[in-house]
């Protein structure tokens, strides 16, 4: 029980200090003293675990998340080279595990993606599992640019996740639709990921394959064409690319 209600202090402290954080850079964008370069709420996330970057991967159908929320242009980047590569740390922390690799295990442990995130300047990952034990709904990756693991940052992120997880799950439960909307607005989730699962299923009846197929199909097009998911998807759904 002890150890019960130390994590519970530890993930309570943590949601205090993100909140504390996210109010002072609403505070200096309110009165531009701050560049907005990202959502708020993802960029206090960023700054508490000290890496470059941070993103969280909500929700899973057929392999792509139903939603996406990055600090930044790199950590998108990143997340979309492992859609389209199939690999990557959200992919594994989504099954429930801790993930953490740097430097040299980065690429022999992704022997696609590994080298794609190095040549983003992106050297150290660690991602974390959103949900209750058993019931995933999608991982939290820490991005940094030192070739190194942190066991610090592995815990931070650990706790962090554990803490949104808390404020997700709360809010779609108990909270009000404006609840709802006011924590993506915070979030800044990317509503590409709508133009993707459709894509999948125009996918799914173009090839009459199943939708981890589609994806799969999909993936592979945006890799040959050197394009990104979302650009190949938006391509499928105008009908300007089909797979028949």
């Amino acid at each position: 029980m002890r150890n019960l209600f130390a994590r519970a202090m530890s993930r309570h402290l943590m949601s205090a200090e993100i909140q504390e954080l996210l109010a002072v850079r609403m505070e200096a964008r309110r009165f531009r003293t701050e560049t907005a370069s990202g959502p708020v709420l993802m960029e206090a996330i960023a700054a508490q675990l000290g890496t470059a970057s941070v993103l969280a991967a909500l929700g899973s159908q057929n392999r792509v998340p139903v939603m996406v929320a990055a600090s930044d242009k790199t950590a998108r980047a990143a997340h979309e080279l492992e859609l389209v590569m199939a690999e990557g740390p959200a992919t594994e922390a989504s099954g429930g595990a801790l993930v953490t690799a740097a430097g040299p295990n980065l690429l022999q442990r992704w022997p696609h993606f590994g080298p794609a995130l190095a040549e983003l300047g992106i050297h150290a990952v660690c991602a974390a599992p959103l949900g209750s034990p058993g019931v995933g709904i999608g991982a939290l990756c820490a991005y940094d640019k030192v070739p190194a693991a942190s066991e610090r940052t592995a815990t931070a992120t650990k706790l962090v996740a554990e803490a949104l997880t808390q404020v997700l799950l709360s809010t779609s439960r108990f909270g009000r639709p404006d609840d709802e909307l006011a924590i993506l607005g915070f979030l800044g989730a990317s509503d590409n990921q709508a133009v993707i699962q459709q894509a999948v299923g125009m996918v799914t009846v173009q090839c009459d394959c199943q939708p981890e197929d589609a994806a799969d199909l999909l993936a592979a097009r945006a890799f040959a064409d050197g394009a990104s998911l979302a650009e190949v998807a938006a391509q499928i759904v105008h009908g300007e690319k089909r797979f028949d």
